[in-house]
């Protein structure tokens, strides 16, 4: 045997390395693959829903929900339409009609988050002035079957001040002012005492003004009837105060 050793060495060709993928550049777009693609759109779908049933509002684009500068918690949020989401849901002097107008502009603008406070605290203004004035009615009710000498001076209580103040009695002409109204009061109380119920109430109110409809069940000895009335109220000094009686009969065979 030749002394020349002999290489076990592979073959050069074999220690080659596999040709490096090129850098990406960073202007180069990174594809993202159809599994990551549909998760994304689940995200954005699920994303959107939650809006919409936040806002009760049509699922839009995220870009509308933006708000200008650091948001570190929701009570420092100004959004888009310059609302003020803690003077708007917490502040009960600013009048329905504002709430409703800035309501109107914020869904104009996309800005549905202010929009979602904003129906929050109309609902919330609304259901609280519609309380108050059922009392108011039911006070007026009350006063109207007292038997007590008293009765008069709750009849008062409840009516406001005004010569706007009127009142028309069924089947009797429109009485005015105040103090003829109180008059009359005083003439129907001090008669005979009057059982009534009321049914199908109905109750609109705004921020000064608000009227309810209902249908008086009246009972007194061996009369009874049926009455339409509407009892319109307005907010004086703080408080409901009735301005307007109105009842009409009803005919026994009308529905």
């Amino acid at each position: 045997m030749s002394a020349a050793l002999v290489s076990c060495s592979p073959p050069a060709h074999l220690h080659a390395q596999p040709p490096s993928r090129p850098a990406r550049h960073a202007s180069m777009p990174i594809l993202a693959s159809p599994a990551r693609k549909c998760a994304a759109l689940r995200e954005t779908h699920g994303t959107r829903i939650q809006q919409q049933q936040a806002a009760t509002i049509p699922p839009v684009p995220s870009a509308a929900w933006s708000c200008s500068g650091t948001l570190p918690r929701r009570r420092s949020c100004r959004c888009r339409s310059g609302l003020d989401a803690d003077k708007v849901m917490y502040s009960d002097e600013v009048p329905l009609a504002k709430l409703q107008q800035q309501l109107d502009q914020a869904i104009d603008d996309e800005d549905y988050e202010a929009a979602a406070v904003l129906r929050d605290a109309l609902q919330r203004r609304r259901f609280d002035s519609r309380l108050a004035v059922e009392e108011a009615n039911q006070r007026f009710y009350t006063a109207f079957q007292a038997s007590t000498s008293g009765s008069l001076a709750k009849m008062s209580e409840v009516w406001g001040k005004g010569e706007h103040v009127q009142c028309i009695h069924p089947l009797c002409a429109c009485i005015a002012g105040r103090t003829a109204v109180m008059e009359g009061w005083k003439a129907i109380l001090g008669s005979s005492r009057m059982k009534i119920e009321i049914e199908d109430v109905r109750i609109f109110a705004s921020d000064t003004q608000a009227f309810v409809t209902c249908l008086e069940i009246t009972e007194s000895g061996e009369n009874r009837g049926r009455i339409a009335a509407t009892n319109v109220f307005e907010k004086q000094g703080g408080a409901w105060k009735l301005v307007h009686h109105h009842g009409s009969p009803v005919p026994p065979n009308s529905f």
